[in-house]
């Protein structure tokens, strides 16, 4: 569990997956539904019995259906494939597909991920790159094959330098995602057909009055789909914005800043969550050693 990064729970709540770039590793918790205990099962770890791609594994994303599971590894450039037993929770390595290699673009430092919740496909943030790399996903194997990258820069997309975040709307019609380097929030349409992307528009710190974006980093939809939070840890703030269910553009309602009125714990806001309820958000302050809830 050296220097872990980020965690997807199973469907059926009996298992929990934990990318650990430290140790270039994935490891697998058994969970206890009424206590919610954890209990370590096995640890896959890159270059170990097959695997690869792990290296400095940075996200998680598992396909609907809990069959199979996506990582990023950031030094490796790739996105590594595992099927998944649905009653052990065991994982088998299937793939690994890197950036450069059998037409692969865009996948340099690998980052956020995130499968489309009708699990037709897989994106990925490069986020040396500047990029989005769209896959598609098979249905019954799991199994990726590449589709195209969105680029900063290109084709009137702004906001992408640093890509990092990815979060999408339950319907499956919009993605967001967060440049770092660009202080902005990235809004794209989605062909549910095809899987493209099709940009919409950027909210950057600085402009329209939004101060609260430097750094932007982790971002998350509303279970409900009707807002969208966005952490900032070089500003130490939470920023939330109102989704059009038409276009998914955003308007700006709020920022939630360390310090100010009674807010405490985001020093270095970075991860978010949010409860299946919708009810409550859950934010890491990363200098602050914390979690804050809202």
């Amino acid at each position: 569990l050296s220097q872990p990064t980020n965690l997807v729970i199973a469907p059926g709540n009996n298992h929990v997956y934990v990318a650990s770039p430290g140790s270039n590793s994935i490891i697998l918790f058994s969970r206890n539904s009424f206590t919610g205990r954890l209990l370590q099962i096995k640890t896959y770890t890159d270059n170990e019995n097959g695997i690869d791609g792990l290296s400095q594994v940075h996200d998680l994303a598992i396909s609907p259906d809990g069959h199979h599971i996506y990582a990023t590894g950031e030094a490796d450039d790739s996105v590594a494939v595992f099927s998944r037993d649905t009653n052990s929770g065991l994982l088998t390595f299937i793939e690994n597909h890197r950036d450069d290699i059998l037409g692969v673009h865009g996948l340099d430092g690998a980052s956020g991920i995130l499968v489309s919740p009708d699990g037709k496909n897989v994106y990925a943030a490069g986020t040396h790159d500047d990029q989005i790399v769209i896959f598609n996903r098979h249905a019954y194997l799991g199994t990726l094959t590449f589709k195209e990258s969105i680029t900063d820069g290109v084709a009137g997309v702004d906001g992408l330098d640093g890509s990092r975040g990815l979060s999408m709307s339950a319907d499956n019609r919009f993605l967001y995602s967060t440049g770092v380097v660009d202080d902005a929030v990235v809004v794209f349409s989605r062909d549910t057909s095809t899987g493209g992307l099709s940009y919409v528009e950027m909210k950057k710190d600085g402009s329209g009055g939004i101060t609260s974006l430097n750094g932007a980093n982790d971002l998350l939809v509303s279970p409900d789909g009707q807002y969208l939070y966005v952490t900032a840890p070089d500003d130490d703030a939470v920023t939330v914005f109102n989704i059009s269910t038409s276009t998914g553009a955003l308007t700006f309602v709020e920022a939630q800043v360390d310090g100010v009125l009674g807010v405490d714990g985001l020093d270095g806001a970075f991860g978010i969550v949010a409860s299946p309820d919708n009810l409550h958000v859950y934010v890491v302050g990363l200098n602050d050693n914390a979690i804050s809830t809202f």
